[in-house]
């Protein structure tokens, strides 16, 4: 009866979805770039990035994230149709790192990307 218990725990354990780690909540400064702007991960664990400088702005929003085996991490944004892809990886010291994946142009324009150094302003 134990070995059938533990093994039905480690199934259960198998079948939860990555989706289920989480980036740390709150806000954040972002230097993308040469532009800047905000994020914010809230507490449904919900991404929203915001950017701007002369002649760009970027925002999307209500991004769902997972953690990839490597330990960093994916943002998915969807709106009319079209997804953006942000690649994060965080520091030690809670700082994302993040590269542009494919899509984001709808969402930002040629003249900006996501890219960029994101630090929590709580620091």
């Amino acid at each position: 009866m134990r070995t059938l218990l533990l093994f039905a725990a480690s199934v259960v354990v198998v079948a939860l979805p990555s989706w289920a780690q989480e980036l740390p909540m709150g806000d954040y400064d972002v230097d993308a770039d040469g532009a800047s702007g905000t994020a914010e991960i809230d507490e449904n664990g919900r991404i929203s990035i915001a950017i701007a400088s002369s002649g760009c702005f970027g925002a999307i929003s209500n991004g769902r994230y997972k953690e990839n085996v490597d330990g960093t991490w994916t943002a998915r944004f969807e709106e009319d149709g079209n997804m953006c892809l942000v690649n994060i990886s965080v520091d030690g010291d809670g700082y994302w790192f993040s590269t542009e994946g494919s899509g984001c142009m709808y969402f930002s324009g040629a003249a900006c990307a996501f890219d960029g150094q994101y630090v929590p302003k709580n620091r």
